[in-house]
């Protein structure tokens, strides 16, 4: 085992994801703890092919959860995830793989383990550090209540996970040489073809507007008029370059501190990461880089250092209110007392920020939880520059413009479809013309220059393709490559819709892939297509053996993989 894992440390890198953790991420931003607890003694929680899981199960596969959670996204799970993770259904998913563990006998050797550490714990061409291991575990794991036997248990079992997932899915890597190169032919083969672009720009001059249709066009669009609800608030914004001196002496304050940057600059990669500004980049040298890492720490602990300030000026604005009902005047007299100043945002919609300062467009939701009874939020809003603490000023109800207030915008939105519809039209006729000539033994081409209108060749398209800078912006790939994939060469043509207008495209060639193509890339075409298909049937044997095996407490459902 310990000498497979050694030879696919690559792919454990890229395709799992996990990355290097150091001590700079918590030294720079604290994580947050899982909100839910990982397990006890005294409550039901499930059972494995009839027999009972223990409180000691499930809280050691809770912890390796958050670890794994940890190790992809650089942060502890919260109770609201932003990227859809299920810690629950993680933990039972790791159950059940445990059972397997035992159910398979599948053994994990130490070397392993250690083999799975090491491949962890260093970058792109970076050796393992021995030191960047000891400092997550001593900075990252044990403030959050794990161990180094967590993390070793985890690690082993990521191993014995890999091993299932080869040994449950071996027969789908039973693909033979030849259907892999039938699979790879098939992907690459490309159609040469011709096409002609009928943008809407060259048909706005076409397009009548006048008043009476452009006010049919607004009473058929209403709704798109419409103007959502509104707010304005006050604002007090306390700077985080206010905090730069302390967040300085503070990090100074750290005797860790170069260990730190060392660890950061591994576990970004090194020179694969920290690169000059010009066209060339440059690895900068390690000082520079350091020197980079170390300022960015540091304006994030100063946005920290003024993210505390105003939390502590809130809890004194409330405490000084004591129970009776804040007003924006409270607001706005408490923050000049405090030496802020005190300004008013343009109006602005809940799901974007004003356009007069620089935050997030998170702004926008916290400020609509306020409202006149609950005038100041009691959460201030984290940007770039600084911290702000907000209050509700004035609500705007939605409402549809006036047909006078968005005539400009009308008339735009008018012209744009109509000359959309135009270029449409021509390319349809277009289309019946060349449909005709080519029937009558014309090249494409030629059709087109009869039409006067110009032919652009595109490179060979084929399904493998991803994208063609030709197309960009004008019509959709995949509806290219379907139109000419089966089109008989040089006999028809055929419409594509696109987004200003449209196309009509003609197969010039089937063009078979390059066998100096075929040689080199088709190995690797096939590891990877027997890595999917090893993977799928894994995934189909998850789903259903943990469906036949796992039973959750009466309050859950079983869990997918």
């Amino acid at each position: 085992m310990s000498v497979t894992i050694r030879r696919h440390q690559n792919w454990i890198w890229y395709i799992l994801i996990f990355v290097i953790i150091i001590a700079f991420v918590v030294f720079f931003n604290p994580a947050s703890k899982m909100s839910s607890g990982r397990g006890g003694s005294d409550r039901d929680w499930g059972t494995l092919r009839g027999r009972p899981i223990t409180g000691k199960e499930y809280s050691d596969a809770k912890k390796e959860a958050e670890i794994f959670y940890f190790l992809k996204f650089h942060q502890w799970p919260t109770a609201r995830d932003q990227f859809g993770f299920d810690a629950d259904r993680e933990t039972y998913n790791r159950l059940f793989m445990m059972d397997k563990f035992r159910e398979l006998k599948i053994q994990i050797s130490p070397e392993a383990t250690t083999d799975y550490i090491t491949t962890v714990f260093r970058g792109p061409n970076q050796p393992f550090n021995l030191q960047v291991y000891e400092n997550f575990i001593k900075e990252t794991l044990v403030p959050h209540e794990l161990t180094r036997a967590d993390f070793e248990r985890f690690a082993e079992r990521q191993v014995g996970q890999q091993h299932l997932i080869t040994l449950v899915g071996l027969p789908g890597r039973l693909v033979t040489p030849q259907e892999g190169e039938s699979l790879f032919r098939h992907e690459n083969d490309a159609t040469a073809s011709e096409i002609v672009f009928f943008n809407s720009s060259n048909f706005v001059k076409s397009v009548v507007s006048t008043e009476p249709l452009l006010r049919q066009y607004y009473s058929n669009n209403a709704a798109a008029y419409r103007l959502q609800e509104q707010m304005v608030v006050s604002y007090a914004k306390i700077a985080s370059s206010n905090f730069v001196d302390e967040a300085e002496k503070l990090m100074l304050s750290n005797t860790n501190l170069d260990k730190i940057l060392d660890a950061e600059y591994l576990r970004n990669g090194g020179t694969n990461f920290y690169v000059d500004n010009t066209p060339a980049k440059k690895p900068l040298p390690i000082a520079e880089a350091k020197s980079k890492i170390r300022a960015e720490g540091k304006d994030k602990y100063a946005t920290s250092l003024a993210d505390r300030k105003a939390n502590d000026l809130l809890t004194e604005l409330f405490k000084a209110a004591d129970k009776t009902p804040l007003k924006v005047g409270d607001f706005e007299n408490f923050a000049k007392q405090k030496g802020l100043e005190v300004k008013m945002t343009k109006p602005f919609e809940e799901r974007s920020a004003p356009t007069d300062i620089n935050v997030p467009n998170e702004f926008g939701q916290i400020a609509f939880q306020m409202s006149g009874t609950e005038p100041v939020s009691t959460r201030p809003v984290v940007a770039e520059d600084g911290v702000y603490l907000i209050a509700f000023r004035e609500r705007f109800p939605s409402r549809i413009r006036t047909f006078e207030e968005v005539k400009t915008t009308v008339t735009a939105d008018f012209l744009r479809d109509e000359s959309k519809k135009l270029a449409s039209v021509a390319a349809q006729k277009f289309l019946v013309a060349t449909t005709n000539a080519m029937a009558q033994g014309k090249s494409f081409s030629a059709a087109a220059l009869a039409e006067k209108h110009k032919v652009m060749e595109l490179p060979p398209i084929a399904i493998s393709t991803r994208t063609l800078p030709e197309l960009e912006g004008k019509v959709n790939l995949s509806m290219v490559r379907d139109a000419i994939s089966t089109m008989p060469i040089g006999k028809t043509a055929a419409y594509v819709p696109g987004v200003e207008g449209g196309a009509v495209v003609s197969a010039k060639a089937h063009l078979p892939v390059d066998e100096a193509k075929v040689k080199a890339e088709l190995p690797q075409f096939i590891d990877k297509l027997r890595d999917q298909r090893q993977n799928e049937a894994f995934s189909e044997w998850f789903q259903h053996s943990i469906q036949n095996s796992l039973k959750l407490p009466v309050e859950k459902s079983t869990p997918r993989g």
